[in-house]
C-alpha cells in the first residue's frame, strides 16, 4: 500500500498473529481512533485550498495506519 511522501507499508511476517490483532483492538479503542479523527479533521482543512491539497493526502493516507499500526512497517 502506498504510503505518505513515497513510502510503503508493507506488512510483517507475523502480521496475521492473535496478539497483533489483540493489540491492534486495543490501540483502536485507546488511542487509534482520535489520532485517525485528527488525521481527518486535518486533512479536510488543508483540502479547502489548492496548495492544502497534496497535505490533505498525506493525511488521508495515514488513516489506516493510525487505526491499525501492529503487524505494518513503513518503509
Amino acid at each position: 500500500t502506498l504510503a505518505p511522501f513515497g513510502r510503503t507499508i508493507e506488512e510483517t511476517s507475523d502480521a496475521g498473529s492473535l496478539l497483533n490483532m489483540i493489540f491492534n483492538i486495543i490501540w483502536l479503542l485507546v488511542f487509534g481512533w482520535e489520532i485517525a479523527v485528527a488525521h481527518l479533521v486535518s486533512g479536510l482543512i488543508l483540502a479547502i485550498t489548492i496548495i492544502g491539497l497534496p497535505f490533505a493526502q498525506q493525511h488521508f493516507k495515514l488513516i489506516p495506519l493510525s487505526l491499525f499500526p501492529f503487524g505494518r512497517e513503513l518503509r
